[in-house]
């Protein structure tokens, strides 16, 4: 299979859809990655980290000429022009509320694969979860900024990969956190994370 990897275009995105590891055992199981050159650029990371792991370092219009592009964010007006027809994008597409987007991809022959919307055995959205934790400590930060000084009293809504992660970040000898949970089974996921503490 030939797998694309665009650099991002969306004025402010810096990630990379797929690091030099991933490429690495991606080639190992005979997958030609082709990755645009200076995808990795914005992270750090040279076209030489890339083809050291086999990728072929191509054009944008190579990159996106694949049976599987893997990109991070939703593609950008005009990118559905660069995939051919019968190609897969596995993007967070945020399709929900862009019906108009939807008939666009589905009008060229394009597979929509949603980061967003991907399962576990379990019913959990992995590849959201490492965001939601991120958002919960930064909002920690945000606070902190908004008010000049750490927060001493902190009321969290929702005891999630965001509520939780928030609850850690904002939890010090001098503060007060309480976190209000929907249901029972994450009131007990914050009990038992407040215990595991002392």
């Amino acid at each position: 299979m030939i797998i694309g990897v665009p650099r991002e275009t969306k004025p402010g995105e810096r990630r990379v859809a797929l690091l030099p590891a991933a490429v690495r055992e991606l080639t190992h199981q005979d997958h030609d990655v082709q990755v645009e050159t200076h995808a990795g650029r914005a992270i750090g990371l040279g076209d030489d980290a890339y083809r050291d792991m086999g990728a072929t370092i191509v054009t944008a219009r190579d990159a996106w000429d694949a049976d599987l592009v893997v990109k991070v964010k939703e593609m950008q007006p005009g990118e559905e022009l660069l995939a051919p027809r019968g190609c897969a994008v596995f993007a967070f597409h945020h399709l929900v509320h862009e019906p108009e987007r939807a008939r666009t991809l589905a009008a060229r022959g394009l597979t929509a694969i949603a980061w967003e919307m991907m399962r576990d055995g379990r019913g959990h959205y992995p590849l959201l979860s490492p965001m939601s934790a991120m958002a919960g400590r930064m909002a920690i930060g945000v606070a902190a900024g908004l008010l000049g000084h750490p927060p001493t009293r902190v009321l969290v809504l929702g005891a999630g990969q965001a509520g939780l992660a928030a609850a850690r970040a904002a939890r010090t000898p001098a503060s007060t956190v309480t976190v209000v949970a929907r249901s029972e089974k994450s009131r007990d996921a914050a009990r038992r994370e407040a215990h595991a503490d002392k």
